[in-house]
């Protein structure tokens, strides 16, 4: 962890918090639930994220690591596919490893490969292959019961989300 902080230091960053009217997706959940009993909401803040990244692709890159001679990063080179990375809980702690393409499936899918991720960190069988390729981060602390936070951009992706938990609020 002290590793993954320090390098992400050399990312310029900045910190943007805000609450969104989650009440139609929770509605929406709750009626998928139904049937697809194991399903949580990071699969929908994946797809809308990824969608939100058509529109803004630079979002979806990596820091090149090259420096020029003053210490500034040269570029950011865009990638085409939307590999998210996800904190998981793991006996030896968080761990992040990716889910491929999700730009090119669906909620369901996403929420299947998630379930895939978690299996295989609860019976340590993660491959170099599912930490390969990230380009951007997922945080969510919603089951812990966190509102706001500043995750740790995972290195060399430019961008990471934290998602807090849902709260009633008044209107």
């Amino acid at each position: 962890m002290t590793k993954t902080m320090t390098q992400s230091l050399s990312i310029p960053t900045f910190t943007f918090s805000d609450d969104m009217d989650a009440t139609k997706l929770i509605k929406l959940r709750s009626e998928l639930k139904q049937s697809i009993s194991d399903l949580t909401f990071m699969p929908f803040f994946m797809k809308a994220i990824s969608l939100a990244m058509n529109e803004f692709p630079e979002i979806n890159s990596v820091v090149d690591p090259e420096l020029d001679n003053e210490g500034y990063i040269k570029q950011y080179v865009i990638k085409k596919d939307h590999n998210f990375s996800i904190a998981i809980d793991s006996k030896d702690g968080l761990t992040t490893p990716n889910i491929k393409q999700v730009n090119r499936k669906s909620i369901l899918d996403l929420n299947g490969d998630m379930r895939d991720l978690i299996d295989k960190v609860q019976t340590n069988s993660l491959q170099k292959s599912d930490f390969d390729e990230g380009t951007f981060s997922v945080s969510s602390v919603g089951n812990i019961g966190g509102k706001y936070f500043v995750p740790t951009i995972l290195r060399p992706q430019a961008a990471i989300i934290a998602i807090g938990k849902a709260y009633k609020s008044p209107k």
